[in-house]
């Protein structure tokens, strides 16, 4: 079976992103799709600190980071509700994702992540 059956096939989760107690967007992704090797790398871009590294190194790190954060979302997204100025919606690609600015793309990100991982309890 090719990947994009199987991602046919795949449950669609929703995901609610809010700065405070505003939503500003809902729509669908495909958990599947994030696999460990994506959030990982992230995860290591994101965890160096700029005082272990000189700026250049730190700048670089930074770019790689939103850029697997945007082919996360790119991937993973299905259906979101946002428009452009004009009213249109906008397409979900790395391109439109990389483009927000980072107070709207992070609790995007956030909101999937969440929803993606199993809620643990403890005993």
């Amino acid at each position: 079976m090719k990947a994009s059956q199987i991602l046919a096939l795949s449950e669609h989760l929703p995901f609610e992103a809010k700065i405070g107690d505003v939503v500003i967007v809902k729509g669908t992704f495909v958990p599947q799709v994030i696999t460990g090797r994506m959030v990982s790398a992230m995860r290591q871009s994101i965890s160096l600190t700029e005082k272990d590294m000189d700026p250049e190194q730190s700048i670089r790190i930074s770019e790689e980071a939103l850029s697997a954060q945007a082919d996360v979302l790119a991937l993973s997204i299905m259906t979101w509700d946002l428009q452009d100025e004009s009213g249109d919606p906008m397409p979900i690609t790395k391109e439109s994702v990389a483009e927000l600015p980072i107070s709207i793309r992070n609790p995007i990100y956030m909101a999937i992540m969440e929803s993606a991982s199993p809620n643990e309890t403890t005993a």
